[in-house]
């Protein structure tokens, strides 16, 4: 059985595999299924149609078919970037990962990976107090 290029397996309502690329390509010529197609990845609303995949029961230890209503294919970055910021923990993002940051008015904003200056300031999650944290690049 050879390995599928997107490393999810999809079965239309007769059981056959399916190219996920095809797929794709093919319901999202119907009008309202096309959910998004954008820099990050393309995403179809398939609920209905008949199409599975495979999902493991952890249960019995085995893999089994299951309904999907989405199916998403992630663009691949043409590289991935690797930031260190201002404490030396590295991060390796992809380059159209989204970062919020703080501008120089204080205001929080999204920020694509390729476009960091060194000095911004990269939002690393919440304090103690509830406040927003800020590493810099």
């Amino acid at each position: 059985m050879p390995v599928p290029k997107s490393g999810v397996t999809v079965y239309d309502k007769s059981g056959a595999r399916c190219d996920l690329d095809d797929v794709i390509a093919e319901v999202s010529k119907i009008p309202g299924r096309l959910l998004v197609d954008d820099e990050v990845g393309v995403s179809v609303d398939v609920a209905g149609l008949g199409y599975q995949t495979e999902s493991m029961d952890f249960e019995h230890g085995r893999l089994k078919r299951a309904d999907v209503s989405v199916l998403h294919k992630r663009k691949q970055p043409a590289k991935i970037l690797r930031i260190t910021v201002e404490d030396g923990i590295a991060l390796e993002v992809a380059e159209d990962t989204l970062l919020h940051v703080r501008d120089e008015d204080g205001n929080i904003r999204h920020v694509r990976a390729d476009k960091l200056r060194p000095g911004m300031s990269i939002l690393s999650g919440l304090k103690d107090d509830g406040s927003p944290g800020f590493v810099v690049y």
